[in-house]
């Protein structure tokens, strides 16, 4: 951040913790805090807390300062600001549920992530190393159709709880399967998917246009120029996430889903890591040297810093009903 735009994002920020103050009152602590995401990522937030208690809620700032350098009011920011946080106050678990493992025993989840990119991270939380990636654990504190909202687990959770690792993974494993089921489909269904939405967007923009042709059939011709020469003969490609979309790459480690893709899949399959999101399985065929290579260009190209899971090529062993690097 060059030294004009830290002059500009200081004004704004000071500007909207004088706003909150004025809005909320001196029963309410607002500061401005850098938290650390995935991936080594440091986040620029606003938290808020009522001084009798003893966690604060987050906002990531990215979205209000683009706000306010598009001329939104300071008052109309920090209204969104407000609003947020008071509908996420009746759901988030306050200190006092982080003291008691009991109470919050069923919400403990976890994601996967890239350990050396996290390996800061990992010294103060409790984690599982998976081939080049990381098991981490979270609490569930949110859950609504935008997303989800989560507290990270750490060390001194686990010595105040008493709580091994290998209790807190057997929790989280059950947990994540039952809060965020796997879903499978082919990168076909995916697509159309995608252009669906994009026609229904579209639509919703111009309510009083008709449709030129059917939607289906719209659909249909934007999938053969997209695959002009379709060959019924090209390996499958499948994406694996969850019902959230979020965090989705973790359904790969769910207890026996491997096996059960291999099963669909009908032989042994390489797992590209799209991203923490979800991830791509391509049927292992003769051109499998390009994939590393396609893996990281993508990374370094299309994916968000934050979201990225791996630049390595898995491959799964019906044989030996094994997940392992590729190449070993």
């Amino acid at each position: 951040m060059n030294d004009i735009i830290t002059i500009e994002f200081d004004l704004f920020l000071n500007r909207l913790i004088h706003q909150m103050k004025q809005m909320l009152g001196t029963s309410y602590e607002i500061q401005h805090k850098q938290i650390n995401k995935n991936n080594g990522i440091v986040a620029e937030c606003l938290t808020i807390k009522e001084v009798r208690e003893d966690i604060a809620q987050s906002f990531r700032l990215d979205d209000y300062y683009e706000m306010y350098k598009k001329g939104e009011p300071m008052n109309r920011i920090g209204e969104k600001v407000l609003e947020c946080y008071l509908v996420n106050q009746s759901r988030y678990a306050g200190d006092d549920c982080m003291n008691d493992y009991r109470r919050i025993r069923d919400k403990i989840f976890f994601r996967l992530v890239n350990r050396e990119m996290n390996k800061n991270l990992l010294h103060q939380v409790p984690h599982k190393s998976v081939l080049d990636l990381c098991i981490t654990f979270h609490c569930l504190v949110k859950e609504e159709k935008s997303g989800i909202g989560a507290v990270q687990i750490t060390n001194a959770h686990c010595e105040r709880w008493e709580v091994s690792l290998e209790n807190l993974l057997q929790d989280a494993m059950y947990n994540t399967v039952r809060m965020f089921p796997p879903i499978l489909r082919t990168m076909d269904e995916v697509m159309r998917d995608i252009l669906r939405s994009e026609i229904e967007a579209s639509r919703q923009k111009n309510p009083e246009e008709e449709p030129l042709i059917p939607e289906e059939v719209a659909i249909e011709e934007m999938m053969k120029l997209m695959m002009p020469h379709p060959d019924d003969s090209r390996p499958q490609i499948y994406v694996l996430t969850n019902q959230k979309g979020i965090n989705g790459a973790s359904c790969l480690l769910y207890p026996g889903i491997q096996q059960a893709i291999s099963r669909q899949m009908k032989e042994d399959y390489y797992i590209l890591p799209s991203s923490i999101h979800e991830v791509l399985l391509v049927p292992v065929y003769e051109r499998e040297e390009n994939l590393a290579s396609m893996v990281e260009e993508v990374n370094k190209t299309q994916v968000p810093l934050e979201d990225i899971l791996s630049d390595h090529v898995y491959r799964y062993s019906s044989v030996k009903e094994v997940l392992a690097a590729f190449p070993a």
